[in-house]
This record gives C-alpha cells, sequence and structure tokens, in this order.
C-alpha cells in the first residue's frame, strides 16, 4: 500500500513561516496533507498499479526476517495496553551478528512511528514491559513516498494562499510543484509482481511518470 507518515512538522520545517500566513494555521497544514495522500493514491490507482502491490510492510517479530528495499521507518500499533514497554530493533547484515537500530517507547494504546537511518539486510525486535504484557504488533515500511508528499502539499498550501492573498505567491506554488513532479518520476519503491507477499529486489522498481497539465 501506499504509505506516507509526514506530519505538519515536516511541513513546517521546510516553511516555517508558512503557518503564520494560513488562515487557520497548523489545521490548513493537516487538511492539505490529507489532500496531497488521497492525490497521490488516485494518481497510482490511475496508472494501473494495484495499490496493495506496492510498498509492502515488513512485518517484524522476535525471528529475524530479510529487507530487500531499505525500509527505514519503525512503525509499532499497541492494540491493548497494560503497560509501559519498549519495543528495539535489532540489524544484522548477515543474519548472525545483531546491532541495535533503534528503540521506540509506549506509554498508551497508540501507533508510534520513528524515522532511522542505519539500513541492514535483517532485522528482528524484543519487546520488553514493565510489568504485564501489552498487546503489540510492529512493522518497518519504505519512506518513497514521503518527499514527494511533502512536496504535494506545500504546492496546494501555496495555491490556497494565491486564492486569498493573490499571486504573489505562485512562483512558491510552481515550485513545489515541480519538485513535487520530478521526485515523483525519479522515485524508487517495491512493487511486488507477483503478489506473493514477499519483495525482492528484482521487484524494485523505477517509477517513470509523464505528467500532463
Amino acid at each position: 500500500m501506499i504509505e506516507s507518515n509526514i506530519t505538519n512538522t515536516d511541513i513546517s520545517a521546510l516553511e516555517p513561516r508558512l503557518v503564520d500566513v494560513l488562515e487557520n494555521g497548523t489545521a490548513d497544514i493537516d487538511a492539505a496533507i490529507t489532500s496531497a495522500y488521497d492525490l497521490l493514491f488516485t494518481f497510482f490507482i490511475n496508472s494501473q498499479r494495484k495499490i496493495k502491490r506496492v510498498c509492502k510492510h515488513l512485518d517484524l517479530s522476535t525471528t529475524a526476517v530479510q529487507d530487500e528495499t531499505q525500509r527505514n521507518r519503525l512503525v509499532v500499533t499497541v492494540s491493548t495496553f497494560s503497560s509501559n514497554g519498549t519495543i528495539t530493533l535489532y540489524g544484522s547484515n548477515d543474519n548472525s551478528t545483531f546491532t541495535t537500530v533503534t528503540s521506540q517507547a509506549f506509554t498508551a494504546a497508540s501507533t508510534y512511528k520513528k524515522k532511522f537511518y542505519d539500513l541492514y539486510d535483517y532485522y528482528k525486535i524484543a519487546q520488553t514491559n514493565d510489568g504485564t504484557a501489552s498487546t503489540v504488533t510492529s512493522y518497518l515500511v519504505e519512506t518513497a513516498f514521503e518527499l514527494a508528499h511533502i512536496y504535494l502539499t506545500l504546492a496546494i498550501l501555496y495555491r490556497e494562499i494565491i486564492s486569498k492573498y493573490g499571486s504573489s505567491y505562485q512562483e512558491k506554488a510552481d515550485y513545489y510543484l515541480g519538485l513535487y513532479e520530478k521526485t515523483l518520476e525519479d522515485m524508487t519503491y517495491s512493487y511486488d509482481l507477483d503478489d506473493d507477499g514477499e519483495v525482492t529486489e528484482e521487484e524494485i522498481e523505477n517509477n517513470r511518470v509523464t505528467f500532463t497539465r
């Protein structure tokens, strides 16, 4: 599936003064993030790709699993919470010697997301709890779509600003739309061609898109 985990913090990091220009501040940013995701999703539906085969999750457990696609975001979902705990992610290139990659603490029933940059061929997790165990699932996901999502969100926001304040922001809107299109053209992501639940190196494709306006 197409998954993007950007937040208004990611948008503000690129354009810190944007929130002061928007009528409803971060609420407008959140709405634009949703709109941009909907457009990305629709784009891939129209491109004849089956969404369920795009960027599949890598489910994690205490048994090591191989990652062929350089996933670099850990997602931890606590469905039943009974006590505070921590999920620790370990990585290895030989499936023998493992190194701590990152960890994510949890303090409530919620979904926690964390990006990391030390990439390995194999991953496994360990869960620690203070007291009785909570019900927790963890997986890795690609971040391939996140930069394109950020740029499209900014293009949408600047177009909204143009409608309120005039064309002085047109250059910004065009700039981020151009970055979005270029990023989408050059994007590399995984696609499970045979839908067997596993993505191999051969199933990582470079997506070439022709844009018309």
